[in-house]
């Protein structure tokens, strides 16, 4: 028999496979309480449309980084291979890039951003 899985409620079928274990390690490293805090007072009306604006996601992009950054040497060892790994690229090329352009095409990624938050709700809510 046919069967039919709601992608609306896995965001992590749109991310690539070599991509999910960096991920979740990521994931697994940042303490996410200071993070969905600061996310629970974000207004995102534009989500309500299903596409994040542009203001919205420097908005959502902002707020991230500014907890983020703090625990940034929880996953340093990360950045280059979360990198290539959504960029599809070597971990050579992900290196030569521009780490600012880098990460705000990787965090511009609507599937992946959505797989954070429900990520870090669910570590929240352990």
């Amino acid at each position: 028999f046919p069967v039919t899985i709601d992608r609306s409620d896995y965001h992590f079928l749109m991310i690539k496979a070599k991509a999910l274990p960096v991920i979740l390690g990521v994931v697994s490293k940042i303490d996410a309480r200071p993070i969905i805090s600061r996310l629970k007072g974000i207004d995102l009306k534009s989500l309500d449309n299903g596409k994040l604006s542009n203001e919205d996601m420097a908005l959502l992009g902002t707020e991230i980084l500014a907890e983020v950054l703090p625990q940034f040497d929880k996953i340093k060892d990360d950045v280059v291979p979360l990198i290539a790994a959504c960029k599809d690229i070597s971990l050579e090329e992900a290196g030569e890039l521009s780490a600012i352009d880098a990460l705000e095409e990787v965090f511009n990624d609507e599937d992946l951003v959505r797989f954070f938050k429900k990520s870090l709700k669910k570590k929240i809510a352990q």
